[in-house]
């Protein structure tokens, strides 16, 4: 086959792919196969497409078959780590990144998958390593940057570590982006306006909300933007003079003179370990509503625990710091009353909660306001790392949060009390995907809390 026909046939299976076309993109890039069966770049282009269709053996196969063709060329080796990684064939992904940085040691794309393999299996001092060599060899590897900035954070270099998380903005994946007009640094403006608005997940802005009473102290006014779910729970924080509800559109509400998105005012206060504002609770449910959930579980005899195990599937680190419904029924005793505040849940674990005695109560909450009011009417909040161990802490209600081997930033990597939220417990894993650590001394803790 001729070198421009082989051109063509990939250009014609890429631009199928690019579409979405993935079915068609794979029949064309066969068609090429059958007339040039050792052709490196079909090969790695066939991997690459079965990746996408999720056919993992075949991706495999066609990688290690333009391996064998090129064995000199690392691409086929950094996409059949990448595949092997994302299907947590971590130890087989860091040889294959390792052969590719043996063929081409300063390429920063190579280094930088390399490091997310690291950091998957736990080695974060290497990680972070690698992530310096990418960020070197490359310094517009956002991604690189971002995830560095992560690490740095993980490890308590808060000074870093909010620096280079300021490059998420440049990785293509955040769903809202900046406002425009001038961004606010830190400075004192007493006659200006600050516009803060929500940028990412819910457990994020409950988190960071706590900021704004500081950035207050430095400008004339602060306006607040959430999502509608937080609205009338964020009606009883301090440290805004208006608050509005996010559009569809990401516009901003009113005029402003400073715009700064909530993540970003860490970075803008230089906060560290030792300034972090730790006084609890800085958020309140409504009096109607905790009047409605005082008589609630007054029905109720014993010690009332409010449960969730499952966080935002879009985050693409959830399936890690998710557990399973089962882990929490072993917490259950006569003595102890479960009650679900996930959302939402699947037939399967509505009718293991029905077998089992948990009571689910996602039903009657509609905002997070409701879900403020059920929580301060319970005794105790055990969660993985959802959105709800942050509004208790909040709150400051008694949370226990149950976390992965390698955590989001803000947990650290090791002890049971949290910078963050003075009346929160945390339960870590000891080997990475197992819970039976955790969830061991959960139960152990609540039985010597309510005997």
């Amino acid at each position: 086959m001729s070198e421009s026909y082989v051109k063509e046939i990939l250009e014609k299976a890429k631009s199928r792919l690019n579409s979405g076309k993935l079915l068609e993109a794979f029949n064309v890039i066969n068609e090429g196969l059958e007339l040039a069966p050792a052709n490196y770049h079909l090969l790695n282009l066939k991997g690459i497409t079965a990746s996408a269709i999720g056919d993992l053996p075949t991706a495999v196969k066609a990688f290690a078959e333009a391996i064998e063709v090129a064995p000199d060329n690392p691409g086929a080796y950094v996409n059949l780590g990448i595949v092997l990684m994302n299907n947590n064939r971590l130890e087989e992904a860091l040889d294959r990144f390792k052969q590719a940085i043996e063929k081409d040691p300063e390429n920063s794309t190579t280094r930088y998958n390399y490091a997310l393999a690291l950091e998957a299996s736990g080695n974060i001092e290497e990680a972070i390593k690698e992530y310096e060599l990418a960020v070197k060899f490359n310094p517009d590897n956002h991604g690189a940057f971002t995830n560095l900035g992560i690490l740095y954070l993980l490890t308590g270099n808060f000074r870093k570590g909010l620096e280079y998380f300021e490059h998420r903005f440049f990785t293509g994946e955040l769903k809202r982006k900046e406002l425009p007009g001038r961004r606010w640094k830190g400075e004192t403006a007493k006659d200006k306006t600050l516009y803060v608005y929500a940028d990412q997940g819910f457990g994020d802005v409950i988190q960071f909300s706590r900021l704004l009473k500081l950035a207050r102290k430095r400008v004339g006014k602060i306006y607040f933007e959430c999502q509608h779910e937080l609205y009338d729970l964020m009606k009883s924080l301090d440290g805004y003079d208006e608050l509005f509800i996010s559009s569809a559109d990401f516009r901003a509400k009113s005029e402003y003179d400073f715009q700064l998105p909530l993540m970003s005012l860490p970075y803008a206060l230089q906060l560290t370990k030792e300034n972090i504002p730790a006084e609890v609770p800085y958020l309140q449910a409504p009096e109607d509503k905790l009047h409605y959930w005082e008589k609630f579980f007054s029905n109720y005899t014993g010690f009332n625990v409010g449960i969730t195990w499952r966080g935002n599937p879009v985050f693409r680190k959830n399936n890690l710091r998710s557990a399973a419904l089962e882990n929490f029924l072993e917490l259950k005793s006569p003595y102890v009353n479960l009650f679900s505040l996930q959302m939402p849940v699947s037939e399967s674990e509505k009718k293991i909660m029905a077998e089992n005695g948990v009571t689910d109560i996602s039903g009657l909450l509609f905002s997070f306001a409701d879900t403020a009011a059920a929580v301060k009417n319970l005794d105790l909040i055990i969660s993985t790392d959802t959105s709800l161990p942050h509004l208790a802490g909040a709150l400051g209600k008694p949370v226990w949060i149950m976390l992965a081997k390698i955590p989001d930033w803000r947990w650290e990597l090791s002890g049971t009390a949290s910078d963050w939220y003075p009346t929160m417990k945390i339960f870590r894993q000891k080997e990475l995907g197992f819970w039976d650590e955790p969830f061991g001394k959960a139960k152990e803790e609540l039985r010597n809390l309510v005997d």
